[in-house]
């Protein structure tokens, strides 16, 4: 359910495509940053996933440098 104009982390997975898991690493990881945290709740504006799905991401594993 969106709260005012903002998406939940559940909203951002669904337009992703990932699970709402995944959205959260990515929080961690510091690659997508929520423009609002009530509680322990992310919200993100629409932009700013756009802004992120458009970003080159690599798919896979990274490889092990040994």
């Amino acid at each position: 359910m969106a709260i005012g104009n903002y998406l939940t982390t559940d909203e951002v997975a669904e337009i992703l495509g990932i699970t709402p898991g995944r959205v959260r690493q990515i929080v961690v990881d510091g690659r997508l940053v929520p423009d609002e945290k009530i509680g322990n709740a992310n919200l993100f504006t629409r932009e700013n996933i756009d802004n992120f799905a458009k970003l080159e991401r690599k798919n896979g594993r990274p490889k092990n440098d040994k």
